[in-house]
């Protein structure tokens, strides 16, 4: 048998143990390559789907869809440090809001946090750009690797990410089932009710008011119980929306900034009455910076309970004033700076039986 018989048998061989290399080469040989509707299935592994891929028989056989569902995979396993440090941020921020006031005093609490924030940010970014050459490269039917992606040829690495993937879909459809479900038992602004929730919208418009009604569902629930249907508004702090819940409110949290005594959210400042004004008048000052506009507004007999998130709202003697403006009703502040989750532990720990108390 001569070399070159020999060389030909070695070329004609090789194809078969190159895998999805080899069908990349001969399609690029053949300026081929995947029909549409295959792109657009690896396409699909890029949006969540990759797990439930494995289930069709063409992702199985087919090298370019075996290719791009393992990358796929890879990347989605990426989230979970991601997750798992934008938690730990969390924590870490809220810990430094509760406990470690006396660094922001110094001007450090800010510093940090930034950093934080810029080190995940750049980590994100970095996925995101990997996510979307991958699936730049799935359209234009290539089977050539993303940048930073690795593990896709480790089995154990493809089980384990077959696992997060499909637990997080499943994570991320039952959040939607409750949102969906909180949304309906909270309604939003519109006639009076006995129990509110008013946020600061800016910075989160995107999600509207889910995550507020997700968030206040214990107690919307408990007054939907007692006061039946629109026993609950969740809604954005406006001079409408808390007008109207000072006014008919009987149990109130605002979900906002604050400093220094006063609520600082949505272009409204909201202050306490002096402590000098006579005794009998329930009201607050509400001042609005877009219309540079003044109103007072009181207090319906009503309302038996406050709570502000606002940092700072209670330092240096504020408490006082807003529980003496509201009396009989029960204020809730803070001389310390606060943080979201704190805030979360007590809607679903403690409003519930503070709302119980509510006549």
């Amino acid at each position: 048998m001569g070399p070159t018989l020999l060389q030909s048998r070695r070329r004609q061989g090789r194809p078969a143990a190159l895998g999805y290399h080899s069908a990349s080469a001969t399609m690029t040989a053949n300026n081929t390559g995947p029909p549409l509707p295959r792109r657009m299935l690896a396409l699909a592994g890029y949006l969540g789907l990759a797990p439930w891929l494995g289930f069709f028989r063409a992702s199985r056989e087919d090298p370019f869809l075996r290719h791009h569902r393992a990358q796929a995979l890879s990347l989605l396993l990426g989230l979970a440090p991601l997750l798992l440090l934008g938690l730990a941020g969390l924590l870490a921020a809220t810990h430094l809001f509760t406990s470690e006031d006396w660094l922001f005093d110094l001007e450090l609490t800010m510093p940090i946090l930034k950093g934080a924030n810029l080190a995940l940010g750049l980590l994100a970014a970095g996925w995101a750009v990997a996510w979307l050459a991958a699936m730049g490269l799935a359209l234009a039917g290539s089977t050539r690797r993303a940048p930073f992606v690795r593990g896709e040829r480790s089995r154990w690495v493809q089980r384990l990410a077959a696992f997060w993937s499909g637990s997080l879909g499943v994570a991320a459809l039952l959040l939607t089932g409750f949102g969906l479900y909180a949304s309906h038992v909270a309604r939003s602004f519109g006639a009076p009710a006995p129990v509110y929730l008013l946020f600061d919208p800016r910075g989160y418009e995107v999600f509207g008011s889910w995550g507020p009604k997700m968030m206040f569902y214990p107690v919307a629930r408990q007054a939907v119980a007692r006061w039946g249907t629109g026993g609950a508004v969740v809604a954005p702090l406006g001079r409408d929306s808390f007008r109207q819940a000072l006014v008919h409110g009987r149990f109130l949290v605002l979900f906002v900034h604050g400093m220094e005594g006063e609520i600082r959210s949505a272009g409204l400042t909201i202050e306490p009455p002096e402590p000098w004004r006579r005794k009998e008048l329930r009201y607050l000052s509400v001042w609005d910076a877009q219309r540079e506009e003044s109103e007072v507004v009181n207090a319906g007999t009503d309302l038996q309970f406050l709570y502000i998130t606002g940092c700072r709202t209670g330092r240096r003697g504020y408490g006082w004033h807003w529980q003496r403006g509201l009396a009989p009703a029960e204020v809730v502040t803070f001389d310390r700076m606060t943080g979201g989750l704190e805030h979360l532990w007590w809607l679903w720990s403690e409003a519930p039986r503070r709302l119980r108390r509510v006549r």
